[in-house]
């Protein structure tokens, strides 16, 4: 009994550097891409008073960024669009997504 809980307590230890990496650093550049448009949309709506209408299209996997949650600034207004990964685009084999054509060939794509 004092092996297992041994065991079970190392097994957790080793656990910590992956819950580390995957929190602090895995995935972190789409919220890293988002504070910085922020930046730049702030900037120039302060500039420019009337230049506060902006458009983001992330060309990224389904839904791999946040969106509004991330850009949300005082007084701009930001439309955000993705990729189309639809539930019917999926369910039709007919249909190529726009997440798919871009996946296999970006520059056709763009």
């Amino acid at each position: 009994v004092h092996q297992a809980k041994l065991i079970l307590v190392a097994l957790c230890l080793l656990n910590y550097p992956h819950l580390i990496y995957l929190g602090a650093i895995h995935q972190r550049g789409p919220l890293s891409a988002n504070a910085y448009l922020a930046s730049i949309m702030k900037n120039a709506a302060q500039k420019d008073n009337s230049n506060n209408q902006f458009s983001v299209h992330y060309l990224m996997g389904c839904h791999s960024a946040p969106a509004y949650s991330h850009l949300h600034l005082m007084d701009v207004f930001v439309d955000v669009d993705y990729l189309d990964c639809s539930p019917e685009c999926r369910s039709n084999e007919d249909i190529t997504c726009e997440s798919d054509a871009f996946s296999n060939d970006p520059y056709e794509f763009v």
